[in-house]
């Protein structure tokens, strides 16, 4: 599905309420477990919680789009879908049912280039829309661009990989965890 039939699908009225919904959910419990479980700074928390707020309002506004995502945004789903009370309300309310997180398949190399293709596409699908629905581009320390033909790896350390540092989402000095390689993917 291309990114011009997912927009004809987002109704602008859903869309609008949609938007305004996230605020009537703060999520303070979540932010701070995530903070904690994850050794970020609350406000890094906090900022990664809202930017998984707006991933899964792209995904109450087109049920049946393929958006992509991975590494932080990733990891605070999981966090919130263990306040499942929380999840459950949240999904009521922003979607009218239960959103469910579906991985990516992994398996053999077979079809390996068409699965990461698929992807990245999924990847810069949620980019694209997400600027047209929010009206601004989503923040590249916590949604790292995919250049062409690249594989879709998590944030990583800017000393290592030009990157930034997948812990906090900036540069290996803003969080004091003086990474050296990418703790996700390995790289480095």
């Amino acid at each position: 599905m291309t990114t011009e039939q997912n927009e004809e699908q987002v109704d602008p009225e859903k869309a609008t309420k949609i938007r305004e919904s996230l605020a009537l959910f703060p999520l303070p419990r979540v932010v701070a477990r995530y903070s904690h479980d994850y050794d970020l700074p609350e406000d890094m928390a906090l900022r990664v919680v809202e930017e998984m707020k707006r991933f899964l309002a792209l995904c109450a506004m087109n049920s049946s789009a393929r958006y992509g995502m991975r590494g932080i945004v990733d990891d605070a789903w999981h966090t919130f879908m263990i306040f499942s009370r929380d999840y459950f309300a949240f999904c009521e309310a922003i979607a009218g049912t239960y959103i469910h997180h579906e991985p990516e398949e992994r398996g053999s190399d077979d079809g390996l280039e068409q699965r990461l293709a698929l992807s990245r596409d999924s990847y810069r699908r949620t980019l694209a829309d997400y600027e047209k629905v929010f009206g601004s581009e989503p923040p590249i320390d916590i949604w790292p661009r995919v250049q062409s033909g690249e594989a879709l790896h998590e944030p990583a350390c800017r000393n290592a990989c030009g990157r930034s540092c997948s812990r906090c989402g900036r540069g290996c000095a803003s969080c004091g965890h003086g990474c050296s390689r990418c703790n996700r993917c390995g790289r480095g």
